[in-house]
């Protein structure tokens, strides 16, 4: 578990995005807390990554706001992950 090449990320969100500092560390949070449920590294998409978010106990515990949060993480670190080489 864990995301791969988080400064790699970091400066991508900066580059592509122009994400602050501040967004970045949020961000990265809410990846590594969605991480922490189901490993994001395993997941070919995002809609397997959420089929297999719904399957563990933990998820239907988080709030839906964080859910929300976490999940647009996962989509951006995925879309970034599949983009590089």
């Amino acid at each position: 578990m864990g995301i791969n090449n988080e400064a790699g990320f970091r400066a991508w969100l900066l580059a592509q995005n122009r994400w602050s500092v501040k967004a970045q560390n949020d961000l990265v949070s809410r990846l590594k807390r969605a991480d922490k449920i189901a490993a994001l590294e395993t997941t070919a998409s995002t809609s397997q990554y959420l089929s297999m978010l719904e399957s563990k106990p933990e998820w239907a515990a988080v709030p839906r706001a964080s859910k929300t949060g976490m999940l647009a993480a996962a989509r951006l670190y995925l879309s970034w992950l599949h983009q590089t080489p």
